[in-house]
């Protein structure tokens, strides 16, 4: 019913258009309608018109009429030129009746009578019609067929002149439309069919011949039944239609009924989701949240049931929320609030019940975890600090080498250099058949490669250095020697990424023993440089019996000897022996061992020639360095990674370890270059698992210097020993070597033992046989070399050498237990004057004895010293020197001498400097004691002192032996403070074994603006503790704290940590946005806060175009990289990162070296905040794609860029602004670059 009243309206409205024209029927023509105008035509009918003929139209009994259709846009008015006209329809035509109407129009009507129809003046016609089907027949052969579509809603011009009434010959019968009925209304399930019933009747009393049902809507006919059956799937509503037609071809308009469908009542749920957290923190409530939906089609009633166990299956909550009520398809949420849970792995069943029935409609079940993730985030900080010891220590073994070659270097004079190292050392010594050697473990190719690299690096530098500062020249050496470092920092990252993952749901607790072992760590990663030994083994076959000898080298040991050569610039001798040491050590020598010394005097020659005896020294240094650096650089991932197999272990048995150490046991005392034996007891307690023990070393200065991890066998007995051996440096004095185990009583289960190192003990003379001598003399020097040890010593390399001259005797020592060996030098002096002969005795590079004396021959002025120094003091006393001075003149001798004495440790900073005055008669001697450290400035470490008297340069090394040694742990109650909260500080104080012990503290707090604030801090014998108060943390960011001790005699090991006031202090990062390729040597970039504070030991990390590398912020906030990786066009990410700050990461564009560079979209990357967002790259490639291709567009890009910086600078301050400038203008710009771009 509703469909016949749409229709009436619709017929209604459309024709009101017309009615107010004519009452006549408006046919629009289609422009290629074909007449025959020769066909004749009933002359009674009228042509109201003479300026056209009558032509007949051929109308289809079964004509289809559009009555809801808008005239289309496209019909053109082809003509207004006619005037109207009558068109002459016969009433004797003959129609098809057997067409296939279109689907969408309605049939109006079967049949016609002959009518005249009026075409007006500007009637609009239809040109893009298709041709007229060739199957339609004019059975009456009088005109061709055509088709004349009639709209019912034709436009018209009112202001047409027409006839008032066209004249209708005919007045064709009415045949009336049926009327039809599809009853109901009708009711029904879900896919259960209904039995419809249809009828209709007719007004004329003509036959119902069809019936079309549609059961969709979709005016397609789903059956032609008087009375189908049909189904529906989904429930709801619907209105099916039905239509009737009569004999004569007429339809019925349709008629509408009601069905109503239905869902059977059904009764279920689910659980659509349970939501608990990947873990919960310590004493935080455990909130797990469950989603329920009535997914039945009637209302229930649910009870919600949790279950909690524990890892070991035990119960710790049960508990149900019931008689939740839903409707049918409604949802609801439901939270559980379970008491804090100690730390530990949960898992969970959650049921959903029926309140009635009982029936358990739906289970899921899940885990979590409750973890200290305090402790989580801050030992990823202190990993972090662990990497960042890593990085450092290994950049500072790359300084070592290339400062060294930059001093070598700009010292020296290159050319005049780099032909004595090569034709000389590399020439001479570097014999193809010493390179070859099988006794050799070192491949000889990386040596011949390290000498190569030094030459031609050499001529690079040298003529980078004409034209650019020193620091550019250091900094081209640094990238030069990187590539041994970085390798080993990848290595370093991967596995700090790998503890990360490993701890990140690990339930533990951040006790004093992981932050002393993290300690520990660090400080063993600090001291492979000192500690790390670089062990090379060579055949001595021909020169010395007893086969192959191994020498042990360290980085630090090399860069000792560069210093003291550096020092003692006029002494020969070391000159010399580095010159051997360089063949006879690092190469295999073999049978041509002698042929080698032989040539040592014509390499004096040279070198002496060309003045540079001591330069070939450090040339020689640098080539050793350059060996060593790769070899060394490993031992920094693997001590890195060491710490961390221990902080895992103490991660993984900090509750369950039931071991325990007994005992530990080494060599008391250690002859040089021996290795100690060590063997560990553990008491396993019946464990049947791998027990980790940690074993750890200290020097005698107080220094971690090994630090290494033991698991035992989980299938042996209740009682275990671990055997090991340690090779110690050659510094002499006690080393402690502690075992511990993991568990949670670490300091029960920690023991110790004493090592003593002693140098070989050898003494050293040397003598001449008479003081004074004549022109014509010849001058004997005898060097005496006594082992008072009881085992043979080898490996030994002595030097006699007479000062500023090329007289040299240098070669191998191997000396009996209890005996003595003798070397001589004999020459005639060439010139009058006073003389200086001195012995050196090396075993590797480490100076075991040296003496001098002198002699004058005819006349002259000068001094001999020996010095008698103890290897190890007490820091409670002067450290001093016993000299012994000879006047070795012919005359009264007035000088000084100079004491400098610096710090190893310390980039050899100086500690004390002092000059004392000196005056000998002739042939006089006397036995001076100097103070080289007084007391009030020693402190644990190893020293050097330089002594110059009579131009001559002395070298005292010693150490400056710790009590013992302290680590400070400091931590935080919470890690995110509120502005209004106090923050509770705990600091522990405990040496190297776990025993509390005390210390004069001192506690300084860096605000994020980089304002300190100094505190005193309570307690006492290992406890201490201090509240920083609102008022000392009022500005929101990261604070730092750093805790310094101090206790005499004692290495203290300070620590720090942070805390973060609502919102962590945001890192960013000076960046250059476009780089052209092959254009710059370094990559410069200065990390600060958004407070504009330099951020130190940031790690920034470079990725993309050939870089995939992290280095660490200096103190300025500086880190350069060197762009010698970077080999291809493209985008870096620089990523920067410090534990308690927000990271940067920003990106570079490398462009090729002609390519224009494009600078950065400012605004808009300030406006987001980074340059990384989708819709600045939509920014991008509208610039590049539309504004860059042609003079306007450039134009605008250029100006852009020269006004926005200092705008963007603006809204980069201005958090509001940068929001309104993002949502106001940004994002609509984006939107109408996407149009474009896509």
């Amino acid at each position: 019913m509703k469909i016949k009243a749409i229709l009436f309206i619709t017929v209604f409205l459309l024709s009101i258009p017309i009615m107010m024209v004519s009452a006549s029927e408006i046919i629009i023509e289609d422009a290629n309608t074909t007449w025959d105008t020769t066909t004749a035509y009933s002359p009674d009918m009228t042509n109201i018109t003479s300026n056209v003929t009558p032509r007949i139209l051929v109308e289809y009994a079964n004509n289809i009429y559009r009555i809801n259709l808008t005239p289309s846009t496209n019909l053109l008015n082809v003509t207004n030129s006619v005037t109207p006209r009558i068109l002459t329809e016969y009433a004797n035509t003959i129609y098809r009746n057997n067409l296939t109407p279109s689907t969408n129009l309605l049939n109006v009507t079967n049949s016609v009578t002959p009518r005249i129809l009026v075409e007006y003046a500007n009637s609009i016609y239809r040109n893009d019609l298709k041709d007229i089907p060739t199957d339609l027949a004019n059975l009456a052969n009088e005109v061709s067929s055509r088709i004349i579509i009639e709209y019912a809603n034709s436009n018209y011009d009112k202001q047409l002149n027409f006839p008032e009434e066209p004249i209708n010959e005919t007045t064709p019968p009415e045949n009336h439309f049926p009327i039809t009925n599809a009853h109901g209304p009708y009711s029904a399930n879900i896919n259960e069919h209904i039995q419809f019933y249809g009828s209709g009747t007719d007004p004329d009393g003509d036959t119902i011949i069809a019936y079309a049902w549609d059961f969709n809507g979709d005016n397609i006919t789903d059956s032609t039944l008087q009375n189908p059956t049909y189904s529906w799937s989904s429930a709801g509503t619907y209105y099916p239609t039905l239509k009737v037609q009569d004999e004569k071809g007429a339809w019925s308009l349709p008629d509408d009924c009601t069905v109503l469908i239905t869902t059977p009542l059904s009764y279920d749920g689910t659980l659509s989701g349970v939501y608990p957290q990947p873990h919960y923190s310590t004493g935080e409530t455990v909130n797990i949240g469950v989603d329920i939906k009535n997914t039945g089609n009637s209302a229930e009633t649910y009870d919600l049931h949790l279950v909690v166990h524990d890892k070991h299956d035990a119960l710790v909550y049960d508990d149900t929320i019931g008689s939740i009520s839903l409707s049918s398809g409604a949802k609801t949420s439901e939270e559980f609030a379970i008491s804090p849970l100690s730390i530990g792995h949960f898992s969970f069943i959650a049921y959903l019940n029926s309140s009635n029935s009982g029936s358990v409609y739906d289970d899921m079940q899940s885990d979590f975890k409750v973890l200290d993730t305090q402790a989580i985030l801050i030992a990823e900080d202190d990993a972090d600090s662990l990497m960042e010891a890593a990085h450092d220590e290994l950049d500072e073994m790359v300084f070592i080498v290339s400062d060294t070659t930059f001093e070598t270097i700009k010292s020296l004079t290159w050319d005049v250099l780099k032909d004595a190292l090569f034709d000389t050392i590399i020439g001479k010594i570097f014999t193809p058949r010493q390179l070859t050697h099988p006794g050799m473990d070192l491949d000889p190719e990386d040596i011949a490669k390290a000498c190569e690299k030094l030459v031609n690096a050499g001529d690079e530098l040298n003529e980078v250095a004409s034209k650019t500062d020193d620091s550019h020249l250091k900094n081209k050496l640094r990238e030069e020697f990187m590539v041994y470092a970085v390798p080993e920092k990848i290595a370093v990252e991967r596995r700090d990424n790998d503890f990360v993952k490993n701890i990140i749901d690990k339930p533990f607790t951040r006790n004093d023993k992981i932050i002393q072992l993290f300690n520990i760590g660090r400080e063993n990663v600090r001291s492979a440089s000192e500690s790390a030994w670089f062990t090379i083994t060579v055949g001595i076959n021909g020169l010395l019996p007893g086969g192959e000898r191994s020498y042990y080298i360290t980085l630090q040991e090399e860069r000792d000897l560069y210093e003291s050569i550096k020092k003692a610039f006029a002494w020969v001798s070391m000159g010399i022996v580095i010159v051997v040491l360089i063949a006879a050590v690092l190469f295999a020598i073999g049978t041509v061992g002698f042929g080698v010394i032989a040539e040592i005097p014509f390499l004096i020659t040279v070198l002496k020639a060309f003045f540079v005896v001591e330069k070939a020294a450090f040339a020689a240094i640098v080539v050793l360095m350059l060996i060593t650096l790769p070899n060394i650089t490993p031992e920094v991932p693997l001590r890195h990674d060491t710490t961390l197999d221990a902080i895992e272990s103490v991660i993984s048995h900090q509750t369950t370890s039931t071991a325990s150490v007994l005992s530990i046991t080494s060599t008391s005392q250690l002859s040089f270059d021996k290795e100690a034996k060590i063997t560990i007891a553990v008491d396993k307690s019946a464990s049947r698992t791998s027990e980790p023990i940690i074993r750890i070393v200290v020097s005698p200065d107080g220094r971690i210097i090994d630090m290494n991890l033991h698991q035992t066998n989980p299938y042996t007995s209740n009682y275990e020993t671990l055997s090991s051996s340690l090779r110690l440096p050659h510094q002499p004095g006690k080393y402690k070597i502690l075992a511990m185990t993991s568990n949670d009583i670490m300091k029960s289960s920690v023991k110790q033992v004493e090592t003593t190192q002693t140098a070989p003990n050898i003494s050293v003379s040397i003598s001449t046989d008479k003081q004074f001598y004549n022109s014509t003399e010849i001058v004997t020097i005898t060097a005496n070399f006594t082992n008072a040890a009881s085992e043979k010593l080898g490996n030994l390399t002595f030097s006699i050498d007479i000062l500023n001259t090329t007289y040299n005797n240098t070669g191998f020592l191997e000396i009996n237990a209890n005996s003595s060996k003798i070397e001589t030098l004999s020459f005639v002096p060439v010139n009058n004057g006073t003389y200086k002969a001195t012995v050196t005795l090396f075993a590797g590079l480490y100076i075991v004895g040296s003496a001098e004396t002198g002699f004058t021959v005819e006349n002259g002025t000068g001094v001999s010293v020996n010095i008698d120094s103890k290897e190890v003091y007490d820091p409670s006393v002067n450290v001093t020197a016993n000299f012994t001075v000879t006047n070795i003149g012919t005359e009264l001798y007035q000088g000084n001498i100079a004491i400098t004495t610096v710090d190893t440790l310390n980039d050899y900073l100086e500690v004390y400097n002092s000059i004392e005055p000196l005056s000998f008669n002739e042939s006089e001697e006397k036995d001076l004691v100097c103070i080289i450290l007084p007391k009030e400035g020693s402190i644990p470490s190893i020293y050097r002192s330089y002594l110059e008297i009579d131009n001559s340069t002395y070298i005292v090394p010693f150490t400056v032996a710790a009590n013992g040694t302290i680590f400070i742990t400091v931590q935080t109650d919470m890690l995110i403070y509120l502005s209004s909260e106090s923050v509770n500080v705990n600091i522990s104080v405990k040496d190297v074994a776990f025993n509390a012990t005390n210390a004069t503290l001192n506690l300084t707090l860096t605000d994020p603006n980089g304002n300190k604030t100094y505190f005193d801090v309570t307690g006492s014998y290992g406890n201490y503790s201090m509240i920083i108060s609102p008022d000392n943390k009022s500005v929101n960011g990261t604070y730092n704290i750093l805790v310094n001790g101090t206790k005499d005699g004692y290495r203290v090991y300070s620590d720090q940590t942070f805390f973060i006031v609502n919102e962590r202090t945001k890192l960013r990062c000076d960046i250059p946005h476009v780089i052209q390729l092959n254009t710059t040597d370094t990559i410069n970039l200065f990390v600060e806060t958004d407070s504009n504070q330099t951020v130190k030991d940031a790690f920034v990390r470079l990725t993309g175009c050939g870089f995939n590398e992290t280095r660490t912020t200096d103190e300025n906030g500086l880190v350069v990289f060197g762009t010698g990786s970077m080999n291809k066009t493209g985008v870096i990410e620089a990523n920067v990162e410090k534990g308690g700050y927000g990271s940067f990461i920003g990106k570079m564009e490398i462009i090729s070296k002609n390519e224009p560079p494009i600078a950065e979209c400012f605004i808009a990357t300030a406006a987001y905040g980074t340059p990384l967002h989708e819709d600045i790259d939509v920014l991008r490639d509208f610039r590049d794609e539309y504004l860059m291709t042609n003079p306007i567009g450039r134009t605008f890009v250029e100006i852009y860029y020269t006004t926005s910086p200092p705008i963007a600078d603006v809204i980069k301050e201005n958090k509001g602004v940068r929001t309104v400038i993002r949502e106001g203008l940004v994002k609509p710009l984006v939107y109408i670059s996407r149009v474009f771009v896509g």
